[in-house]
């Protein structure tokens, strides 16, 4: 028999339902938590910054917190939380916190501060205060903000910074040994941070050769001495009033290369880091669409191709990367506009078209203009009606941080120095202050040499920082942060870092110090190195750096320490400068 009679179920039914219906409406409220599907099973789940990915169905899931990228399966997540389901992997976003108020959690998370849509976002360990202090800046000023702890939201592609490399395939790597610009391959390039490839193009038969679509440093001189090259310089299509000779070593490597021997390379990193994305800048010099198109189908790639729709909004990387359309191949420049404006035909399947210029609605602003160091000129060819045009139309703005020059080597240690990129970056903010739209790529000579990468990861801040694999120290294996040091002295010197991890738990913890050295660095080697330590430091723990000098003995030049919940955004930057009876170490500001 049951014990309630309807009357008295009733009664119970009154005074709980407010309290139930109030308890969904916190679980569920938009304003607490909002939750998005980023991956279906056996899809790359990927976003910005550091979150918390739940990966299951029903009422049934498993969750584990990644930086950038997660696979969303039973592997990633060490199980199955619904059996004979098909699952989904979501992100979740909550409310931690109003304007001034303590962001309350535990661990490494991404926290987003703003209102309307318009954050700042940045990874913070234990908690934040939420407000213009801990986030560097007011993203919405005069409106009162929130905080929320989940991924940052995701910006276009064209919105973010991209470091690029200018003639890419213009290495001594490649066989280019007069005026080339970079010393490394593209593989090497991409792992040093690169993820824009400014790539010459010619249709070509050289002696001996195929046809087909090469690389070439050939804008101003014959790729070859073919027929059809030779005719294409007579022609003065492109106003060529120098170097009317072929020169080896500078418009073309040896042997010659075709474009899809560089598009495997390109493929083959793609395949082995699945959550980046690669634009190629195409300048093209003679290829038509199809001769592109046959030569692309060629590289027989295994990554997709995104090819930009006509003025729609960039796709964000995530999506990219979803998708598995990682590889964007942008006529960059077109002497001849074989691969054409928008809507003009014979245009390439795979590669996306300049935009037309239709009552000036899409200027044409993929333009190569030199950031210049105080001596050489004009300081850059950035300007508000540019970028406007840029965020307005959806279109990549590309900037170039470069002098070329036989000196390349030496021209990029001015061009990539950090001081250099932050005083344009400050002319920038003083054209556009309200809104700035930086530039969408930002070529440079000699990605090797100096502070670039370490610029552009300043730009755009902590969730879409990008790691060099190159020159790195520590375990690049998990989540960690980074510190730089560079060697401008001449003499040897390197830096240490000591930090502290706890290890046991409970009663039984204790905290252990480790050191990583970066080694003696050469000053002639001209480059620098990374130092990586995890992110789960100890707390309360300090983060010892010292710069040494390397000598008959060492030598301490300089101490910092830096607190243990340092969220590496800005990179921490040292260095050791003057010469060896007047040696000195400090920070690179």
């Amino acid at each position: 028999m049951n014990p309630f009679n309807q009357n008295t179920r009733f009664r119970i039914f009154k005074f709980v339902f407010p309290f139930f219906i109030l308890l969904i409406f916190h679980q569920i409220s938009p304003a607490q938590v909002t939750s998005r599907e980023c991956a279906k099973e056996g899809e790359r789940c990927a976003f910005a910054g550091t979150a918390e990915v739940a990966y299951g169905a029903g009422n049934r899931w498993a969750t584990k917190v990644a930086t950038s990228s997660i696979q969303c399966g039973v592997a990633a997540f060490g199980g199955d939380p619904a059996e004979n389901v098909l699952k989904t992997c979501q992100l979740t976003t909550k409310k931690c916190a109003g304007e001034g108020g303590k962001c309350e959690f535990s661990g490494v998370k991404t926290v987003n501060y703003g209102a309307n849509g318009i954050f700042a976002s940045r990874t913070f360990r234990d908690g934040v205060t939420c407000g213009v202090a801990a986030f560097g800046y007011d993203p919405v000023p005069n409106v009162l903000k929130q905080c929320f702890i989940g991924p940052a939201p995701e910006k276009p592609i064209n919105e973010i910074t991209w470091l690029g490399t200018h003639n890419a395939i213009a290495s001594t790597y490649y066989g280019f040994f007069i005026q080339n610009s970079q010393r490394d391959s593209v593989t090497a390039q991409l792992d040093r941070g690169a993820r824009a490839l400014e790539i010459d193009t010619v249709k070509d038969t050289p002696a001996g050769f195929a046809t087909g679509v090469y690389v070439c440093h050939c804008g101003a001189a014959p790729h070859s001495l073919s027929n059809e090259e030779l005719n294409r310089f007579a022609s003065k299509k492109e106003n060529q009033t120098s170097w009317p000779f072929q020169l080896p070593g500078w418009t073309h490597p040896t042997p010659y290369m075709r474009f899809s021997t560089i598009l495997k390379e390109i493929d083959k990193w793609l395949i082995a880091n699945p959550n980046e994305i690669v634009i190629v800048l195409m300048e093209n010099n003679s290829a038509n669409g199809a001769q592109l198109d046959t030569e692309i189908e060629a590289a027989g790639l295994q990554t997709g191709i995104y090819r930009h729709p006509d003025d729609d909004k960039w796709q964000t990387k995530s999506e990219l990367v979803r998708k598995n359309q990682r590889l964007i191949l942008q006529v960059s420049d077109d002497k001849i506009y074989a691969l054409g404006y928008r809507g003009l035909t014979g245009e390439s399947k795979y590669a996306t078209p300049k935009y037309k210029v239709v009552d000036n609605k899409y200027m044409e602003i993929l333009s190569y203009g030199a950031l210049t160091p105080p001596g050489y000129g004009n300081l850059n060819e950035y300007s508000k009606d540019k970028a406007d045009d840029a965020r307005t139309g959806n279109k990549l703005l590309v900037m170039g941080a470069f002098k070329s020059a036989l000196t390349d080597e030496l021209t990029s240690r001015s061009f990539n120095q950090y001081s250099f990129l932050n005083a344009a970056k400050a002319q920038w903010q003083d054209m556009n202050p309200k809104n700035t739209f930086y530039p969408s790529i930002i070529e440079v000579n000699q990605i090797h040499i100096g502070d670039a990468l370490r610029f552009v990861n300043d730009l755009n801040g902590g969730p879409y920082m990008i790691s060099s694999k190159a020159d790195n120290i520590g375990d690049t294996s998990g989540d960690s942060w980074q510190l730089r040091f560079e060697n401008n002295a001449a003499f040897n010197a390197g830096i240490v870092v000591t930090y502290w991890q706890d290890f046991g738990s409970g009663a039984a913890k204790v905290s252990v110090p480790i050191v990583v050295n970066s080694g003696v660095l050469n000053p002639a080697l001209g480059v620098a190195r990374m130092v990586n330590i995890p992110r789960n430091t100890s707390a309360g723990k300090p983060i010892s750096v010292r710069v040494i000098l390397y000598s008959t003995a060492e030598f301490d030049l300089y101490k910092e320490d830096h607190p243990a919940n340092f969220v590496g955004s800005p990179v921490p930057c040292f260095k050791a400068t003057g010469i060896l009876t007047s040696p000195k170490g400090s920070r690179c500001e």
